[in-house]
């Protein structure tokens, strides 16, 4: 019996070079299946009905493929099965790469959350990313859902069961714009050092001030209402006002500052060419 990929040469297959670097033949598949026991349901379905066609004069043992026909349909699988793997590895490969930073970072103190352009003018510092994107979704969607709202009371003629008045459109509008706002703020909070400034986009409030203003930035202690006291770092300015960021937790003051949070804090003292004040700075970046 001949098994062949579109032509027969005596008892062998024939497969052109040019199938063989692109899909795979479905003689070649259910070949390879058969040879090593590969489940019929990861076959293409080209390829199972071929399989169906040969299972019997496979099991009859009325079917010898010669080597060269095995090691075919063995190269030809391999090529399709890593052209697959290659295209998921791609898709994966980014949230793989960033998950194994943050990992590392956990565990050997090194700074994460560090993003600097192409250029290498504009270092930005991005904290609790996940927090801050679902809270900025849930801001977003709210102020799709009244938006909703809003538009529904002028286009239903004001009508009652509608149940909005003109007054009430009023607040929805403001509703809307203030979820709006939050869901926007939220996704920007960050910590930007670029062109000699330094800008702290905390939840409510940004606060751009000059490098040559900043004295020394240092972890304090802060109340943080039902999170109790927490490591915040806080940057003192040469004129004695100071910025908290606040949404750069290093975690309760009854132990030390996350190792991960705290290197970060160095690399933004580092690229800003300041100092730690001695003052309620705990010195021990132990791993949190």
């Amino acid at each position: 019996m001949c098994v062949s990929s579109g032509k027969t040469c005596g008892d062998s297959v024939v497969v052109s070079e040019c199938e063989r670097k692109t899909n795979m033949a479905p003689e070649q598949e259910a070949l390879y299946a058969l040879q090593w026991n590969v489940p019929r349901s990861e076959l293409s379905m080209a390829a199972q009905l071929e399989y169906d066609r040969l299972m019997p004069a496979w099991e009859r043992g009325e079917v010898h493929p010669a080597a060269g026909e095995l090691e075919a349909a063995r190269l030809a699988w391999e090529q399709v099965t890593a052209r697959q793997a290659g295209e998921l590895d791609g898709l994966l490969d980014v949230w793989e790469r960033k998950r194994a930073e943050k990992f590392a970072a956990r565990e050997t103190g090194l700074a994460w959350g560090h993003r600097v352009d192409r250029s290498g003018t504009i270092h930005t510092f991005r904290f609790q990313r996940g927090v801050l994107i679902f809270g900025a979704v849930m801001g977003l969607a709210l102020a799709a859902a009244f938006f909703a709202l809003a538009v529904a009371g002028p286009l239903s003629g004001w009508s009652p069961d509608v149940g909005i008045s003109t007054w009430d459109e009023i607040w929805v509008i403001g509703v809307c714009l203030l979820c709006l706002w939050l869901g926007i703020r939220l996704l920007r909070v960050a910590v930007e050092i670029s062109a000699g400034k330094m800008t702290i986009r905390s939840y409510f409030r940004t606060r751009t001030v000059n490098v040559g203003e900043i004295r020394a930035i240092s972890l304090q202690s802060k109340s943080m209402g039902g999170g109790g006291n927490q490591w915040i770092p806080r940057v003192d300015l040469t004129d004695g006002r100071s910025i908290w960021i606040n949404n750069m937790e290093c975690g309760p003051v009854e132990g030390p500052p996350r190792s991960y949070l705290a290197a970060s804090l160095d690399e933004i003292r580092g690229v800003l060419g300041v100092g730690a004040d001695d003052t309620g700075q705990p010195e021990t970046h132990q791993r949190g």
